[in-house]
């Protein structure tokens, strides 16, 4: 099996990350790597790579066979 696996980021999010200790951030990244690594192991990670900010985001919908983008998320 394949997983996706979305990080979204938001202000929120870095006030909260900003609030953390070094300690803390590290375990984090700690984390983080131990399930990449598994994933890896397993063969089940295809690819990991970070998005651009939703800021700059365009979101395409098709409706009726007519395709339109919208910007941000």
């Amino acid at each position: 099996m394949k997983y996706l696996i979305l990080v979204h980021s938001n202000p929120e999010f870095l006030a909260r990350w900003q609030g953390l200790t070094e300690a803390q951030r590290e375990e984090f990244g700690r984390g983080h790597m131990a399930l990449t690594d598994e994933l890896v192991a397993t063969g089940e990670l295809v690819v990991s790579d970070g998005l651009a900010a939703p800021a700059t985001a365009q979101r395409v919908t098709v409706r009726d066979g007519v395709t339109s983008t919208t910007d941000g998320p």
